[in-house]
């Protein structure tokens, strides 16, 4: 059988006895409320909100900071048991010579008559020290560490951060503590019962005299002046200033600082969650578009918002292995993740193809330039190359090594899109596009038979003026040796020779010298290895 929405709110509500505490989800006996230990699931039998009405028998029990009893063997033996830590707080657990100390370092040169110097000048007596009312900008005469100090008077109402305040202030519509814990409305309403009949009408229910914080995931709210931290739940007076700060893995919506007046904020406390850069933005072979609320956004921010959906298509240069592939959509989710909803299309390069807009551009042709000497700025043409992938060109081995076999530095190299042969000047208009190389690999067949994969920093960007020849990477080669004797002379060094087949051009040899070139099926394995590890996204 189906249950309905409904059905299925209505089969989970759970009803509690008299004697039982409601935890949300589920019923405890009522005496293991404010017992110190967690026994709800979600821990709501040892919160503020449960136990601020404690009364612990001083005898044998401790009274936490939020209103728990401990056992009081437990207290200040170097591991906290309240979750507050309050059993283990320093003024508490101080002998007589260090609490005189402690306090000694709580006056700061103010005179006996004195507790507490606060902003380096302001000398507060104890009756100003937890009375629920913030002297010192930043807390600290209200902090819950001094406050969980001793106990209160008779009749007194205990604040959240331990301070005391008469118990008629407690739930007065007026906010007398400085977290402001003594108007929370649940215990409010709790504490001002509704009408005989049960009902509460909506001119009852609690409203204090000031601007109510929502718990906000992510969220802190601090005294705008003070860097006070209120508790999420907290309630504020009137003209109070504060600023919203969000964890790392949220982001700001709107203004960070907000002003209770005519009892609202100013704007909405909200902090979204944002997803890291996908890196799908850093794989060459995608196009990426991004929408947040039907509106363009970049997709190259460093994070973006919850609901984001990036858009992933093939990007120029490259074409879908599958005629009918679809889009690939991903969404920022409530984790801060990204959720696949439709799989990236397998893109693969468009090789071998000249374009009819420029007959006479060979587009996998590079040519490669050496500096002169480490101090100048001048190269020389050296070789010709082949675009094999976005960062991986082949070229003749003794292109790149010198007559000792010893690789040369591939600082002093770079590539240039197109066929080129005229030397340069770096600092000088050339009109080259130039890349940098980040690696040299030589790669041999036999213990003589070598070829060269220059690695680059950046990858081409692929259209109809660049682009890669096709390479057979399904055959296999069988012979002994990748060796082809003949005259050679009209190519350059480096340069390779192709096959066409319906107008796809498809590399077979690369030109060594005047009479000597390799079957570069031989090389076919370490080269398609290059390929793959060149472009592993980090």
């Amino acid at each position: 059988m189906l249950l309905t929405a409904c059905q299925l709110a209505v089969a989970e509500t759970v009803i509690c006895s008299e004697n039982q505490f409601a935890c949300n989800g589920n019923c405890i006996d009522e005496k293991l409320k404010c017992n110190g230990i967690l026994d709800c699931l979600d821990g709501s039998d040892e919160t503020f909100k449960a136990c601020y009405n404690t009364t612990c028998d001083q005898k044998d029990l401790y009274r936490c900071g939020y209103g728990g009893c401990l056992d009081v063997k437990l207290k200040c033996n170097g591991i906290p048991e309240c979750w507050d830590k309050s059993d283990e707080n320093k003024f508490e657990c101080a002998n007589e010579t260090q609490i005189e100390d402690l306090f000694t370092a709580l006056q700061r040169g103010c005179g006996p008559e004195y507790a507490l110097r606060c902003d380096g000048k302001t000398c507060l007596k104890w009756s100003q020290i937890c009375n629920g009312d913030r002297d010192c900008k930043d807390g600290t005469d209200e902090s819950l560490e001094l406050c969980a100090y001793g106990a209160c008077p008779p009749n007194s109402f205990r604040c959240e951060n331990g301070a005391c305040i008469n118990r008629k202030r407690f739930c007065n519509r007026e906010i007398d503590c400085a977290d402001g814990s003594d108007e929370i409305p649940d215990l409010c309403s709790k504490a001002h019962k509704p009408k005989d009949d049960g009902k509460i009408l909506p001119s009852e229910i609690w409203s204090p005299s000031g601007c109510a914080l929502t718990p906000v995931a992510g969220m802190h709210v601090a005294d705008y002046f003070s860097d006070f931290s209120y508790r999420p739940d907290a309630v504020l007076p009137l003209k109070s200033v504060v600023s919203m700060t969000c964890d790392k893995d949220y982001e700001i919506y709107g203004t960070s600082i907000k002003k209770c007046d005519n009892y609202e904020w100013s704007s909405d406390f909200k902090c979204l969650r944002v997803c890291k850069q996908s890196s799908v933005e850093r794989n060459i072979r995608f196009t990426t578009q991004c929408i947040q609320n039907m509106d363009l956004t970049d997709c190259k921010q460093n994070t973006l918002l919850f609901n984001t959906t990036i858009l992933v298509n093939c990007a120029p240069g490259f074409q879908p292995a599958i005629t009918a592939s679809q889009l690939g959509r991903h969404v920022c989710n409530e984790t801060g993740l990204w959720f696949t909803e439709e799989a990236n299309p397998k893109c693969e390069a468009i090789c071998g193809v000249k374009s009819i807009h420029h007959p006479g551009i060979t587009p996998w042709t590079v040519s490669i330039f050496k500096r002169i000497s480490t101090n100048e700025d001048s190269y020389d043409f050296k070789c010709s190359g082949t675009i094999l992938s976005p960062y991986v060109v082949l070229t003749a081995e003794k292109c790149v090594v010198e007559h000792f076999g010893n690789n040369d530095i591939h600082t002093h190299f770079s590539v240039a899109e197109g066929n080129h042969n005229v030397s340069y000047r770096q600092l000088e208009e050339h009109g080259y596009n130039l890349h940098n190389i980040s690696n040299i690999h030589i790669v041999t067949h036999r213990r003589s038979e070598k070829v060269a994969l220059l690695t680059l920093v950046k990858p081409f960007k692929f259209g109809a003026k660049v682009r890669p020849i096709c390479l057979d990477t399904s055959s296999t080669f069988n012979g002994q040796t990748v060796e082809s004797r003949g005259d050679f002379s009209q190519y350059k060094k480096g340069q390779t020779l192709t096959v066409v087949k319906n107008g796809e051009y498809t590399l077979t040899h690369l030109v060594v010298n005047n009479q000597l070139s390799y079957d570069i099926n031989g090389f076919v394995i370490p080269i398609a290895d290059d390929i793959a590890k060149s472009e592993q996204i980090p």
